[in-house]
């Protein structure tokens, strides 16, 4: 969450709408493993200027970092395992424009998810 402002990244905010979503279909079989979009301090400006939603993303990178993991723990809690994708600004650009989607936290949320599926398949 943006402390200064109190707005979360709205990637988080996928990530956390997804697993809330699960606990209320119980038929479904709740995931081992999520995704969830990393940023790295040397990246995150460029990042953040690139995205459409920047404005709902923190100002700083540790103010993002709070946020995030303290999501971190509170998906752990649940059962649910948090695997960290590293969003770099180049990759994340380019697997944008190669879907013709907006980088948003939308965007964000699915890249993550894309990364851990390939990567369970293999």
């Amino acid at each position: 969450m943006d402390t200064a402002r109190g707005m979360p990244d709205t990637g988080v905010v996928a990530c956390y709408s997804a697993l809330r979503a699960m606990r209320v279909e119980e038929p479904m079989e709740r995931p081992r493993r999520v995704g969830m979009a990393w940023y790295e301090a040397d990246d995150y400006s460029r990042l953040r200027a690139m995205m459409q939603d920047a404005d709902r993303l923190p100002a700083r990178h540790e103010g993002w970092l709070i946020s995030a993991e303290q999501l971190e723990r509170e998906v752990a809690r649940s059962g649910v395992a948090v695997v960290r994708v590293r969003l770099t600004p180049d990759a994340f650009l380019a697997w944008c424009e190669a879907r013709e989607l907006p980088a948003d936290g939308a965007a964000r949320a699915r890249y993550a998810s894309e990364a851990v599926a390939q990567a369970e398949t293999g």
